[in-house]
């Protein structure tokens, strides 16, 4: 009821608009890269509290997206729960720098076929299913070196992206893929 009342309103208001949350991957998705994706997030984070932003940083599996909101997300998760409720938010209004969609582009298969939707070129590809056992009729794969990757999402174990040199040590990564509900 005080024009000072309303003042205080709107500064507090724009406090809550500049509140945001870096999200730090969580390390079982940053083999080997563990301290290289933390030094970027505290970075980013530095540079937010230089302009005056509220920061809060936390790791992908700390975030309670049912009692949190946070109108502005600047995100390293990969976790595709974490990328789910993200999406949420992001449909609720919040901006995520790595978008949500972003994210989910960067799957391998789902990538693989943006590529060629867009005429990229790239190397010779073929996604099979993991119980697969007739690779010998794909002719460009005997007796040469080839990269096997799991086809959902990023890296978590170093079998997760291995060079072969045959279709015996194929069957054997994509076995462990099976094994582990890949």
């Amino acid at each position: 009821d005080h024009l000072e009342d309303i003042q205080k309103a709107e500064a507090l208001l724009k406090t809550f608009s500049t509140r945001v949350l870096c999200i730090e991957r969580y390390r079982e998705y940053s083999p080997n890269s563990q301290n290289k994706d933390s030094w970027i997030i505290n970075c980013v984070k530095d540079l937010l509290h230089q302009q005056g932003f509220c920061v809060d940083c936390k790791e992908e599996t700390q975030i309670n997206f049912d009692k949190e909101y946070y109108p502005y997300v600047i995100s390293m998760a990969r976790n595709p729960q974490v990328i789910e409720k993200l999406s949420r938010w992001e449909k609720k209004g919040s901006v995520v720098i790595n978008s949500t969609l972003s994210c989910m582009n960067c799957y391998r298969e789902t990538q693989i076929e943006i590529l060629r939707q867009n005429e990229i070129n790239i190397p010779k590809t073929v996604v099979v299913d993991c119980n697969s056992k007739d690779l010998e009729s794909i002719d460009w794969l005997k007796n040469r070196e080839v990269w096997v990757k799991r086809g959902d999402f990023q890296t978590i174990e170093q079998i997760d992206v291995t060079n072969v040199c045959s279709i015996d040590e194929i069957y054997a990564v994509l076995q462990n893929y099976s094994s582990r509900g890949i």
